[in-house]
């Protein structure tokens, strides 16, 4: 807190290699090595401060290495079991969210929110003729140009929670979102993602493709930093949207800064290749907490522990729910009111005119 600011020094040597092996255990599903790693990782980096302290948040200000870190599987205790729904998870503790510096974390605290009116959401259709219908796959990944139906029933289920411009398969083009972004409170893209880590201008986003000679389709960070996009939130559902090329200070260079070069107060990014089959409950999850007055990193969190405890087999190993995580601004989303009080100024002389001809009824008896 503001009055309340404890240091602790961390010991840095080895931390890179305990953070590659962490990555590799999620990539690899191996649950013993991400226990082992895990717990150690917590021991160092917060075991002590989070025992000294009740916190209901946590946001982390990483720096270099620690970009790389997964700090929901952070495990706070040894166990002896390998189920992913019995392990002492970070998440289950405390919401996470992330800020680029020190100086971004104080200035959107200060921050209101806008009254959220729209949604803008794509999904992704590859080549028309090549359309795997509506079954989703486990093995299915968001980075690479085959269909994507999860995509698109991903976005169905957010256009049930509140309404929107919602741009599905042959509709959901470069273009389209170009001509639009910039009017809308709350953009969701759920697309195929590559990121180039070395040369992150290279990085883009997959629209669906079309005849139009003016757009190629694919969304690159110089062209997100040409457009004007105050958006209070930005969900780039797709794989690797939150890495990058890491700088000192500045956080990851990729896709996420140049939404937030472009204006964007927050943002919904992925550690790694996230799968069409599991990615649509989770989000439908989040955007129903959203609604319910959540601020962001909760709604995340909650959405989360909601698919891990419904999760079946394969799909309960934090590979296919953690990969997902709040940068920027986390306050809550307002929603503007819908009543429409057209209808109650219709409504009240209804009200009015038995009640004014009872009197007159009752005055002339």
């Amino acid at each position: 807190t503001k009055d309340n600011q404890v240091i602790h020094e961390i010991e840095t040597a080895g931390l890179a290699e305990e953070i590659s092996q962490q990555h590799s255990a999620i990539a690899n599903r191996n649950t013993p090595l991400l226990k082992e790693v895990s717990y150690q990782l917590y021991k160092r980096l917060l075991k002590q401060a989070l025992n000294e302290t009740n916190i209901s948040e946590l946001t982390v200000v990483a720096d270099g290495i620690l970009w790389n870190l997964n700090f929901d599987v952070l495990l706070t205790e040894k166990t002896n079991s390998n189920n992913p729904k019995k392990l002492p998870f970070l998440i289950n503790r405390v919401p996470i969210s992330f800020e680029n510096s020190a100086s971004s974390f104080y200035f959107n605290r200060l921050q209101e929110t806008k009254n959220i009116e729209e949604l803008l959401a794509f999904s992704f259709l590859g080549d028309a003729n090549d359309v795997t219908g509506d079954q989703l796959e486990l093995s299915t990944l968001r980075n690479s140009e085959i269909d994507l139906p999860g995509t698109r029933e991903e976005i169905k289920e957010i256009s049930k929670i509140f309404d929107g411009a919602y741009f599905y398969g042959g509709s959901a083009l470069e273009s389209a979102f170009k001509l639009n972004a910039g009017n809308y409170s709350f953009l969701h893209l759920a697309l195929h993602g590559e990121v180039d880590d070395e040369n992150p201008e290279d990085s883009k986003l997959y629209f669906t493709k079309s005849d139009d000679e003016n757009e190629d389709g694919y969304l690159y960070p110089h062209e997100i930093f040409n457009l004007d996009l105050p958006a209070e939130m930005a969900v780039l559902s797709a794989c690797n949207t939150g890495t990058g090329r890491l700088t000192s200070g500045e956080g990851i260079i990729g896709l996420g800064s140049a939404f937030q070069y472009a204006g964007t107060k927050s943002l919904v990014l992925s550690k790694w290749s996230v799968s069409d089959a599991t990615t649509p409950t989770i989000m439908k999850y989040f955007y129903q907490n959203l609604k319910s007055g959540m601020i962001k990193s909760k709604a995340l969190q909650q959405a989360k522990l909601k698919f891990l405890h419904e999760a079946i087999g394969e799909q309960a190993h934090p590979y296919y729910w953690s990969s997902f995580f709040v940068l920027g601004n986390n306050t809550a989303v307002h929603f503007k009111d819908g009543t429409n009080w057209y209808y109650y100024l219709l409504f009240i002389p209804l009200l009015v005119l038995p009640g004014y001809f009872s009197y007159r009824k009752f005055k002339a008896a």
